[in-house]
């Protein structure tokens, strides 16, 4: 009997090819989406395998337990990297299946290369969320409260939060100081008065990024050299590394992350050239996710606040950034692959 893997975010062919070459000795597939929990497959009686979607956000952590409490042996395939630091009483082995950068990487090598970079245009960098999760709405805060939408294209949707102020609507007061406060009330005002032009949302298929790179990033990041990365995850003590990341290669630009503690560390285990020689990245290692966010903006003023400066830091590293993007078109996904196979053929 094969296995059919069918989740909503894992389209990429060979993906549904390494999942399809699972040994047959495992007795059930559970694939998880949120908090749901579907019962797929029934082999035999000694092993259990999780296909997990995000797998720390929305789980029912109680439930997790007592179903591998209930199995011996038990395998949790999962997007997120360490997410067994989200469940450390969770007694089971954690295969990392390398999350969406691994599933979509296969995808964005087919896409034509920028061509030079536009250093004349009125921005120098961006930041791109449009759907508003909380720490995409702070972060927006922080930006707008700097003013620094003066320098860099801001495509944020404050979404429906008229009449609150930041403090009533997200109950974060405790995790600011005063001064920090003072900004983001400035930031949360303009906020509010910000509407998306109708070309700033979607026009492609969900999930389909490596198309909406063609068709709707890729002129913003051709005058952009930094990109102020809003990743998916934020508050999980693991780190989910998504295509956004992959943008910022193709993009060439240099990477701030508003993600999960470790995520840039995560990054360079992988061979990528993270730029912390120009980017201040001591953020990754704070422990506090508001305080992560602010100092991730607040320690790079000078480069987001000096066209000139970060362009010529810019112009200092194109081959690092030439060679990033090599690492990530020619060998990431088939080390990922041969890394992800090894790894179900290991399991017991």
């Amino acid at each position: 009997m094969s296995l059919t893997i069918c989740n909503r975010r894992y389209y990429d062919e060979h993906f549904f090819a390494l999942a399809n070459a699972i040994p047959q000795k495992y007795n059930t597939l559970y694939q998880m989406q949120g908090n749901l929990w579907n019962k797929n497959i029934f082999l035999n009686k000694d092993h259990v395998i999780f296909l997990s979607d995000y797998l720390a956000d929305g789980v029912n952590h109680n439930h997790l337990s007592r179903l591998v409490d209930q199995m011996q042996g038990c395998t949790v395939i999962t997007s997120v990297l360490h997410a067994n630091h989200d469940f450390p009483d969770v007694y089971a082995k954690w295969i990392w299946n390398g999350g969406d950068m691994f599933f979509q990487m296969n995808q964005y090598p087919q896409l034509v290369l920028l061509n030079q970079k536009d250093t004349d245009a009125d921005t120098h960098w961006c930041c791109l969320s449009l759907l508003p999760r909380l720490h995409r709405l702070m972060a927006g805060c922080v930006i707008l409260g700097h003013e620094l939408d003066r320098f860099g294209f801001v495509q944020i949707d404050p979404g429906p939060h008229d009449n609150y102020s930041w403090q009533d609507y997200l109950h974060l007061e405790h995790s600011f100081n005063t001064e920090q406060a003072k900004v983001l009330t400035v930031g949360w005002n303009r906020l509010q008065q910000r509407r998306l032009h109708p070309m700033e949302k979607y026009n492609v298929p969900p999930n389909h990024n490596a198309l909406n790179f063609d068709l709707n990033l890729k002129w913003i990041y051709q005058k952009s050299c930094i990109d102020i990365v809003n990743e998916t995850t934020f508050f999980n003590n693991g780190v989910f590394v998504s295509e956004k990341y992959l943008n910022t290669v193709y993009g060439e630009v240099f990477p701030i992350i508003i993600s999960n503690k470790g995520y840039l560390e995560a990054l360079r285990l992988h061979g990528f050239d993270t730029f912390d020689d120009v980017v201040d990245h001591s953020y990754d290692k704070i422990d506090d996710p508001w305080q992560r966010m602010w100092h991730a903006i607040q320690d790079n003023l000078h480069l987001l606040g000096d066209s000139e400066h970060a362009w010529n830091k810019w112009h200092e590293c194109e081959q690092r950034f030439k060679n990033n993007l090599d690492l990530a078109r020619y060998s990431l996904y088939d080390n990922n692959a041969k890394r992800f196979k090894k790894a179900l053929a290991d399991l017991p």
